[in-house]
């Protein structure tokens, strides 16, 4: 603390320059003087302050810095906790396309089933194409075989069923 100057000789001085009777400004430097010891104590000087402000200022630099570290602890905290939220999302979304190949392969197999049975039908149709081919061929080789038995009935009608009709007929008239 710096200490504050009061001369009590140069205060009666200025006193007595101004006006004051001698004996009336001395019992005021006394006076003066008795104040200024008796209240030096209770006086509050700039270094005083300073050194107050700069306690008060650490204290409150102190706790702010505590509770900012408490606040980025939580905020951390939270931190941590949303991205593990977005770690079990990502596992989650991991899960869901695994899933998503899994169906994704299941159909190309449905795929190439639906194409071997396409194939399949595919080949029967040829079968069938080709076993109506043959039967057409058969047929008209019966159709031919029916229409020769035809000529030969009708041969043989005409060679047995004529003489004995003949006969019959000359039997009869």
């Amino acid at each position: 603390m710096a200490a504050i100057a009061f001369d009590p000789l140069e205060y009666a001085r200025a006193l007595e320059s101004s006006g004051v009777p001698r004996e009336q400004a001395e019992v005021h430097a006394k006076a003066m003087t008795q104040v200024f010891v008796h209240n030096m104590d209770a006086l509050v000087t700039r270094d005083y302050l300073d050194t107050r402000l700069a306690e008060f200022e650490a204290r409150l630099e102190s706790r702010l810095d505590a509770r900012m570290e408490q606040g980025f602890a939580r905020v951390d905290e939270r931190f941590h906790q949303v991205d593990e939220r977005f770690h079990q999302v990502d596992e989650r979304f991991q899960q869901v396309d695994e899933r998503f190949q899994q169906v994704e392969e299941r159909f190309q197999h449905v795929d190439e089933c639906f194409r071997q049975v396409h194939e399949r039908f595919h080949q029967v149709d040829m079968q069938f194409r080709e076993l109506q081919s043959r039967m057409d061929q058969r047929f008209a080789g019966v159709d031919v075989k029916f229409a020769r038995i035809n000529v030969l009935l009708g041969v043989i009608l005409v060679a047995v069923a004529i003489p004995m009709l003949q006969t019959l007929l000359a039997w009869m008239f």
